[in-house]
């Protein structure tokens, strides 16, 4: 038989632990509805933009940054008069380009010679962008050594890998070559060279691929997986084989500029750039005292699904796209 204490003993734990599972679930849904703070960003953009203030001086001087190739780009048409000075050539491959994409400070970043010369300027441009996020926002990268910090990287193209298989035999490749050039080594790269210990994810959803790496990040900022979160997107071109094959498909603007929202559009212009990203929960940046930009309420992210060509978007998708996400924020379009 249980005695009288041994049963109210029995009645206070199980309280104690209705209580500890109730203050657990106000905590879950108060992470669901907790917004997402942005408290440091970085960028690389055409027309010699280096960061988010040069991005916006661009954008309230109205500035167009659609340019012929630079001379530095040595583009391979297979046969064809490739030199840029060609003006048929040039008018195929305007675009927005961003200045030295070739250039990091190797040594800083511990990287030799050798490996430097198989590395993908898009992964040297994610290095400094990164350095430069971290010192956006105030945070020393060392005292983020072993923490649970995510890396999610939105990235495409491969054309310096192709570049480089072009220019020798097979024989002629080391280990630097493969994780120089991979796509999946872009976010591992990122969180090898700062210790960080959270998911490493690159990935590529075409035109989305910086958004749905946002999208995942918060996800993943959202269940605790990650105390912090670096998103980033990157893209830059060395090989003409993308831009004409788009222009073949009649994607790629005749007259060389995007005009959006334009009965004039004839197509869009392909461009380069680079972003960084460094994401809190907003408790957390509160709690840290940081300079918060802006604050992510929620994201969405879905297909299309069947449609009338692979490429091809619907309406109704974009609808329902737009309504998930106003869900996901807990606000309504009005």
């Amino acid at each position: 038989m249980v005695s009288k204490a041994g049963e109210l003993s029995v009645v206070k734990a199980a309280l104690l632990k209705i209580e500890k599972l109730q203050s657990e679930l106000y905590d879950l849904r108060s992470s669901a509805d907790e917004g997402f703070a942005i408290v440091g960003m970085s960028c690389r953009m055409p027309g010699g933009v280096q960061s988010p203030e040069d991005l916006w001086k661009t954008v309230v001087a109205k500035r167009c940054v659609i340019m012929d190739p630079p001379s530095t780009r040595c583009f391979d048409f297979g046969g064809v008069d490739h030199s840029i000075s060609n003006p048929d050539i040039a008018a195929k491959m305007r675009g927005g380009y961003v200045q030295d994409p070739y250039a990091l400070d190797s040594r800083f970043f511990g990287i030799s010679h050798r490996e430097l010369q198989s590395l993908d300027p898009q992964q040297r441009c994610l290095l400094e962008l990164t350095w430069e996020a971290f010192e956006h926002a105030g945070i020393d990268p060392e005292k983020l050594r072993d923490s649970s910090t995510g890396v999610f990287v939105g990235i495409t193209s491969n054309d310096y890998g192709r570049l480089l298989e072009m220019a020798g035999s097979a024989q002629e490749r080391d280990a630097y070559f493969v994780t120089g050039n991979v796509l999946n080594t872009a976010a591992g790269r990122i969180a090898h060279t700062w210790g960080l210990r959270g998911p490493a994810i690159s990935l590529d959803t075409a035109c989305s691929s910086s958004l749905s790496a946002l999208h995942l990040g918060i996800g993943s900022l959202r269940s605790c997986e990650s105390s912090m979160a670096i998103i980033s997107g990157v893209n830059l071109i060395f090989s003409p084989v993308a831009t004409l094959a788009l222009q073949k498909a009649n994607v790629i603007s005749a007259s060389g500029y995007c005009k959006p929202f334009d009965a004039a559009a004839d197509g869009y212009v392909r461009s380069e750039g680079g972003g960084v990203l460094i994401l809190k929960r907003l408790s957390d940046a509160l709690d840290s005292n940081d300079r918060i930009f802006a604050v992510v309420k929620g994201t969405a992210m879905n297909h299309v699904g069947p449609s009338a060509g692979l490429t091809v978007p619907t309406e109704s998708s974009q609808i329902d796209l737009i309504k998930r996400a106003l869900k996901a924020s807990g606000l309504t379009a009005d």
